[in-house]
């Protein structure tokens, strides 16, 4: 580690600042170790933030002697594995399993100080480097107590810790206004559609466009719903009245290797839209592929699904993905394009109104969802004309395109906040955040003061250990030297 620190503080190894536990996992055959008393802690229990929050499992006092008792604030830090340098702070006793490592501190160093140091850059960065480097990282326990940490002045800690505590509190205040964006984008997004779908939207664009043909001239439907919200040019139909076909698609076992023809399968179907980060292929017989074959506008729905809401999801076919097949549990709907405009078809299948439909009556058939061909022709939706329909979805993209511009500045905000919180750690731990006191006592003193108390009572407890012994000898009758 870098020597460039204040020149009151000092470098000393963990050992020098406190007792170093290794956790210990006692048997579940044995029930008296399990009760309710003991907070017992493993990784996955240490909280990214300030304590440990809690516990999975807890330890009984009869088996508690055998567990190695943490006191309150002692540190508590992640030594092996994936999640190596995760670091906590208990608020009580408590033990942990032997894949943490422990600090019981001295009462000259400020227990959330070394928590906020292990949490910083300068921590992890430390514990990283002094881990073994194999394929699963371990920091053992000697290797973990000769760690040289930089030491304030015992005052200065406390300022240190005081400083990010307000930061943090900022911090954290910042980061809940952030989240809470984007929940309220996504009521955007279903008002938008909504409004969209009941003519709402496009209320200025009718009134500007008098003479175009209502869609109940076009469209011969069998539905039995009579909507009076609709605007008077639309038409309440059916989804098997506005689609020439609706097909399932193969059965066939598809590989990553690129062999054959590319098969959509429901990793596919995101956000309205074809990925192709996860795509398969499959060898197809030609009488196969002609049904299956998929050309720009077609609509392709999840059919079946252990997850309810993803059955009925779907994804508009662009140019892009002309020529590919798709997976047995899609259907693909082939509309009719003098009748639905394809981007508007797409976009009612992510409205509120649809999932409705949907999910309500959804068959479950073992755990899985299903929703079959004749029950998606009987879906309801509001047809407006034609050019309505373009004008809607031009507006919703629009729309959609500033909700989307604000979620991306959103998730921006948040990646630059963490940044933040670790960038005022960093220079918390070089000494920049707050101002030192030349009236500190120097923390060199500090750990010689830790010494000396130390040394004070190895001393006594040897004396204590030869009285008792003489003691004893003297009762067993055995002369002195």
């Amino acid at each position: 580690m870098s020597l460039n620190i204040p020149e009151s503080w000092t470098l000393a190894e963990l050992k020098q600042l406190g007792k170093i536990v290794t956790g210990f996992t006692p048997s579940k055959k044995n029930s008296q170790f399990y009760g309710d008393i003991i907070p017992f802690y493993k990784p996955t229990d240490l909280d990214a933030g300030y304590e440990v929050i809690e516990a999975r499992e807890y330890l009984s006092e009869l088996g508690a002697s055998k567990s190695r008792l943490l006191p309150p604030f002692s540190i508590l830090v992640t030594c092996i594995g994936a999640t190596i340098g995760k670091t906590g702070l208990s608020q009580a006793i408590c033990t942990t399993n032997q894949q943490i490592n422990s600090v019981i501190l001295e009462k000259y160093i400020f227990s959330q100080w070394l928590f906020w140091f292990i949490s910083s850059p300068q921590g992890q960065k430390l514990i990283i480097n002094n881990a073994s480097a194999t394929t699963l990282p371990i920091l053992n326990k000697t290797r973990f107590s000769e760690l040289k940490f930089p030491l304030p002045p015992l005052n200065e800690q406390k300022r240190i810790v005081t400083k990010i505590e307000a930061l943090q509190t900022r911090s954290t205040t910042v980061k809940k206004e952030l989240e809470a964006i984007k929940p309220l984008l996504n009521q955007f997004r279903q008002s938008v559609l909504a409004a969209a779908f009941r003519g709402d939207l496009t209320k200025d664009w009718r009134s500007q466009n008098p003479d175009v043909e209502p869609a109940l001239k076009l469209i011969q439907s069998n539905s039995d719903i009579v909507s009076n919200y609709l605007p008077i040019s639309w038409c309440q139909a059916l989804v098997g009245d506005v689609v020439e076909n609706l097909k399932y698609g193969t059965s066939k076992k598809c590989r990553y290797e690129i062999d054959g023809i590319p098969v959509l399968r429901i990793p596919n179907i995101v956000d309205g839209t074809i990925n192709h980060s996860d795509l398969k292929y499959a060898q197809l017989p030609d009488k196969e592929f002609d049904k299956l074959r998929l050309i720009s506008g077609d609509i392709l729905m999840i059919r079946s699904n252990g997850s309810a809401s993803l059955v009925g999801r779907t994804a508009i076919i662009r140019e892009a993905e002309k020529d590919f097949a798709y997976a047995g549990y899609l259907i693909r709907l082939r509309p009719n394009k003098g009748l639905v405009y394809p981007e508007y078809l797409n976009l009612w299948f992510s409205s509120y109104e649809i999932r409705l439909q949907i999910e309500i009556p959804l068959r479950s058939t073992s755990g899985v969802n299903n929703i079959n061909s004749d029950e998606t022709k009987k879906l309801n939706i509001p047809i407006p004309p034609l050019q309505e329909q373009k004008e809607i979805v031009r507006r919703i993209e629009s729309l959609f395109k500033l909700a989307d511009n604000i979620e991306q500045q959103y998730q921006q905000a948040e990646i630059d906040l963490e940044t933040l919180n670790q960038s005022i750690l960093a220079k918390a731990f070089r000494g920049e955040l707050v101002p030192q006191d030349p009236n500190d006592e120097p923390a060199s003193v500090l750990l010689k003061r830790i010494r000396e108390e130390r040394e004070k009572a190895t001393a006594k407890k040897s004396k204590t250990k030869k009285t008792s012994s003489k003691k004893q000898d003297k009762q067993l009758g055995i002369p002195g030297i």
